[in-house]
């Protein structure tokens, strides 16, 4: 909702459409993990295109606003290959691995 309050102050208009529903099953914890590092990597594309916009404007409020969220994906997506390099090099002990890194992060 931070996303609408800011266009909606900035005088915009914001629709919501529909979302499609998404995967609820895998197979193992290591494919729910690939599959969010996947959702991860596309969430900043969608990010870096709203920064590409706002620099072609020469929009300084909304690069301004934009910059936190371009943070927050590098973030994200470390996070989530973290767990992913955790799969690779500890195979047998991952998830408690996981669970140790998760309640690090709280």
């Amino acid at each position: 909702m931070d996303m609408a309050q800011f266009v909606l102050h900035r005088g915009g208009e914001v629709i919501l459409t529909s979302i499609d529903a998404v995967k609820t099953s895998w197979t193992d914890a290591k494919e729910a993990f690939v599959d969010t590092f996947a959702h991860e990597q596309k969430v900043t594309e969608l990010i870096n295109k709203l920064a590409d916009v706002a620099d072609e404007e020469k929009d300084r409020a909304s690069q301004n606003f934009i910059a936190k969220y371009i943070d927050e994906q590098v973030e994200e997506e470390k996070n989530v290959k973290d767990i992913l390099d955790s799969f690779a090099h500890l195979e047998s002990h991952a998830i408690a691995h996981i669970d140790s890194k998760l309640e690090q992060a709280r």
